[in-house]
Formats: structure tokens, sequence, C-alpha cells
């Protein structure tokens, strides 16, 4: 995200590019600005696409993948949440000298250099591959490997047997498995376009305000 300089107004426009207190003013107000995308993606995503995304497969809703060891296995699901819910707390922003990124990835530790927690947060190209494959969609071709995961689904223990409720065999004919588009930055991006460019002006301008109070007060 660049922030349109031609918005701006045409007292902020003047001074946006000066050093010192300006300089300082310029990235408190592109960190402010992060961090509100920041929160509006992961509430979109939380939220299941302002709920116009697909609903969840039943698959999906009572089971989820658990790896341990190199290998995986079917564990049961707790809780009901949205489809791509996990991917919300991972919504992450990092600031340049004009431009705030906006992604997915995890946060520095406290081990973290200076310089590393100066930087808000590290964006993963795992995450963002997930990401990628939910705004497009995706086709899986069936494995035979696949074929007997999905059958582990079944517990034998279990004392109700209804295929595609309790478990979730593959039909012969299910060659694809389709995974449907949820695209994420277009939507969010439409939906707050105009309150970015304002926002970010106001927080220029405190910040100025702030840093100039505390020059004078140390005089």
């Amino acid at each position: 995200l660049i922030i349109d300089k031609s918005g701006l107004s045409r007292a902020a426009g003047r001074v946006i590019a000066l050093p010192g207190v300006f300089r300082r003013a310029k990235q408190s107000a592109l960190k402010s600005t992060g961090w509100m995308i920041r929160g509006e993606m992961r509430d979109f995503i939380e939220s299941g696409g302002g709920g116009a995304w697909p609903g969840r497969h039943p698959l999906s809703a009572t089971f989820f993948k658990k790896y341990k060891m190199g290998t995986s296995r079917w564990g049961r699901s707790k809780k009901t949440m949205g489809p791509m819910f996990w991917l919300g707390r991972f919504s992450r922003y990092r600031i340049t000298d004009d431009m705030a990124l906006i992604g997915f990835g995890k946060s520095h530790g406290s081990k973290a250099s200076k310089a590393e927690r100066e930087s808000p947060a590290t964006i993963s190209p795992f995450l963002m591959s997930v990401l990628r494959r939910a705004e497009q969609g995706e086709n899986t071709l069936v494995t035979k490997s696949m074929r007997r995961f999905f059958g582990a689904t079944r517990k034998s223990n279990s004392k109700s047997l209804a295929a595609g409720r309790t478990f979730f065999p593959l039909r012969a004919s299910t060659k694809v498995l389709e995974t449907p588009r949820r695209p994420i930055f277009g939507p969010v991006m439409a939906r707050i376009q105009n309150q970015i460019t304002p926002h970010f002006e106001d927080r220029f301008w405190l910040a100025v305000t702030r840093y100039r109070e505390g020059a004078e007060n140390k005089r």
C-alpha cells in the first residue's frame, strides 16, 4: 500500500517529504494506517468474508489435520469456526520509508534484535501462498494416498457411522477436490479505500504536534 499523496491536503503534501519531525510523523502515521488495515483484514477473514464466502465443507467443519513427527492424521474439531478463520490472526503489516506492506506472517519474539523489533512483522511466504490459493480457488487432484487418508476419518469404535456426516470416504468418481474462491484483499480495500488517506493525514498531524511538543518540553 502506497499512500496516495494526491489525496492529501495542500499543507500535508508540502511537508510530508521533509526531514526531522515530519519524517518521524510520516513513519508514525504509516504504522497507524498499517495497523488499521491489518485489523480490517483480520475482521473480514474471521467473519467469513463479511458472510459472503462459501461455507465450509462438513469434513472441514468436523475434522482437522494433526501433524506430528512428519506424519498427519485426523483430529476431531472442538470449535465451530468459519472458513479460513485461523488465517485472520496472522494478519500483519510492515512499513518502509514510503509505504505500508500488508500481508500475513508472524511477529518477532522477545529475543529478536533491535532492528527486527522495529519492524512489526515478518511476512511468511507459506501464509502468503495460502492467501493466494484462497483468492484464486484451487482444484486438487485426488491420489490413492489421499483416498486412504480421507477414509481414515471413520472411527472403528464409533456407535453411529454415516458416510458424509460422521466420516468422509471419497467416491470412486471423485477425481478432483474443488476449493472455492474466497477473495480477501480486493473486498477489504474496496470497503476502506476512502478511509485510508484521511486516516493517514489525521495521524500525521497528530504526530507532528506530539513530536513538536516533546521537543519544546526538552528545552
